[in-house]
């Protein structure tokens, strides 16, 4: 019978000298493969480092990687990845007594269908079976693991969360605590380390397939984040994709454990994971890894609120486009209503291109993501996304409102050479403007429509860069001035001596300064290799609303 092959393990390896270290046994049963190891909490110490109340517990990971070694050696191929993991019950060894877990597999159109069970007797005196794991591994069409795309981790703050106190709250043994270091916790996830090493959990252990050890320490960081932000225990339920990298990190490397939050609801969590090296190079990545509530912390279990990071509120931020086009791919029906309100939903609806859909989200993203951040760190206030309206005005300048607030702080937002960008007003009386532009040659006419002839003289030495930080700086000025582009940019003129740049006013562009009572400008250029990001800010005399100067931009353009 395929239930003694445990028994019979010396035997089974002399007929199959290919069969994988992890497996006692395999045999044909009808349509599947079956593999059988002898779990023994006796002597596999990772059963007996992973207990829930008390009663030793197959790991999901350890789990994951016996079917991928079962289903490679059933096919005699190799695994680029898994779809549909699914971690329906627990695989319990009662009263820490030896247990045979087998796994099935059964090959259909190209992949391998999965599924790890447990034999028992019932009440009856019948055999029964028990299904545990399943999941679908795929043998091609496996993407390249690459780096993750872009993402910011949002209200960010040093948890000061000790290992002893993770694990205190934890069931794992010393051989499963596997998390070095928590580095960062945010809003929408959770930055760590993995302690160094792969801990001996089963006897015999030779080579991983799949380095559980490093997904052991994603499980445990999105844990974590479950325990500091929502107050509760989760346990792994199911994964949608796994991408299996076939290469474990060399000793000694410094890794490092991003993951990303998508949803979070009541039953439990949805993540996005990557493990990877200080080089860039990946190791891990898991999409849809689902949690499954078990239950809230007690009192004694909370852990106290992390105070944002200490120093001022920040005043400027940007955000790749790329990492706004990964979330409107990843789900738009969710991503839209999550960062927009009512009004800017319907206003993002009536734009007609991806690209304009695109840059509003982003610049909306942008301003919102600074004012929380702002305000987190001035007040330790969390203001929802959806509870900020940014809309613009008759002239196109941003107006911001905050449900339950009349009125909201002055903004300013750009978008240009792969980024959104937002710029903070410092203050009453203070009105910001910013511009973000690309460092690129330009037509002959660019310099002649928009630059004095003394401009043009300045940027001779260097035209492309010269002219795109020129440009920026008077696209920022209007834009502090809450005009935008409705006055002849060369009333703007831009000099720069000694790092320290001046715009001199003239015609309509200065009757607006005077209008709004500004007495003082201050002007920051910075450049990177491809990019000029010009920062503006005007401090006016008149600290009221903008309505209630002696002119409105409006009027004195009317």
């Amino acid at each position: 019978r395929l239930g003694a092959l445990a028994q019979n393990e010396h035997v089974q390896r002399a007929h199959d000298p290919t069969l994988p270290w992890l497996f006692d046994g395999s045999a044909k049963d009808g349509d599947a493969t079956v593999y059988v190891r002898r779990l023994d909490p006796r002597r596999d110490v990772g059963l007996d480092h992973h207990r829930i109340d008390g009663v030793p517990v197959l790991p999901g990971v350890v789990g994951v990687e016996m079917m991928v070694q079962a289903a490679e050696h059933a096919t005699q191929q190799t695994a680029c990845a898994l779809c549909d993991v699914r971690f329906a019950a627990p695989l319990k060894l009662h009263r820490d007594e030896p247990l045979d877990a087998r796994v099935e597999v059964r090959v259909n159109a190209g992949e391998a269908r999965v599924t790890l069970v447990s034999l028992f007797v019932g009440p009856g005196g019948k055999e029964m079976r028990r299904e545990h794991f399943f999941a679908r591994v795929l043998f091609a069409g496996g993407a390249k693991l690459t780096r993750p795309a872009p993402w910011t981790l949002e209200l960010a703050r040093e948890p000061n969360v000790s290992r002893a106190e993770i694990y205190r709250r934890y069931f794992h043994g010393p051989t499963f605590q596997v998390l070095d270091k928590i580095e960062t916790v945010g809003e929408n996830g959770v930055s760590a380390r993995p302690l160094a090493g792969a801990p001996a959990w089963l006897s015999e252990q030779a080579l991983w397939r799949t380095d559980p050890v490093c997904r052991e320490a994603a499980f445990q960081a999105a844990g974590v984040w479950e325990m500091t932000e929502l107050g509760r225990m989760s346990l792994p339920s199911a994964i949608a994709r796994v991408d299996l990298v076939g290469v474990a990190p060399a000793s000694g490397l410094l890794l490092t454990i991003e993951v990303r939050k998508r949803h979070a609801g009541p039953e439990g969590g949805v993540f996005d994971a990557w493990v990877r090296d200080e080089n860039g190079r990946v190791y891990d990545v898991m999409h849809g890894y689902r949690t499954a509530t078990l239950r809230d912390l007690g009192p004694a279990e909370r852990f106290e609120p992390t105070p944002p990071h200490q120093g001022p509120p920040p005043r400027f931020l940007t955000l790749d486009l790329l990492e706004v086009g990964e979330m409107l791919a990843a789900g738009a029906a969710e991503v839209v209503p999550h960062y927009l309100s009512a009004a800017e939903q319907t206003r993002f609806g009536e734009l007609k291109t991806d690209k304009r859909r695109l840059e509003y989200l982003a610049g909306r993203v942008v301003a919102k993501r600074l004012i929380r951040q702002a305000r987190y760190a001035g007040e330790g206030a969390i203001v929802p996304y959806s509870a900020i309206t940014i809309l613009a005005d008759v002239l196109g300048a941003p107006e911001v409102q905050i449900v339950g607030e009349p009125a909201g702080p002055l903004v300013s937002i750009a978008h240009g050479a792969g980024v959104a960008a937002a710029y903070l007003s410092g203050g009453p009386g203070l009105r910001p403007g910013i511009d973000v532009e690309k460092i690129e040659r330009r037509d002959p006419s660019f310099a002649a429509t928009y630059f004095t002839p003394e401009e043009q003289a300045q940027a001779q030495a260097d035209p492309d860069r010269r002219l795109t930080a020129m440009w920026a700086v008077k696209e920022a000025m209007v834009k502090a001035l809450g005009v935008g582009a409705r006055v002849d940019l060369r009333e703007l003129v831009t000099d720069e001596r000694d790092g320290t740049w001046h715009v001199t006013l003239s015609g309509q562009a200065r009757e607006v300064a005077e209008a709004l009572g500004v007495v003082e400008t201050s002007i920051e250029v910075e450049h990177d290799r491809e990019r000029v990001f010009a920062r503006v800010q005007l401090a006016s005399k008149n600290r009221l609303p903008l309505g209630t100067a002696a002119k409105t931009p409006r009027e004195v353009l009317a």
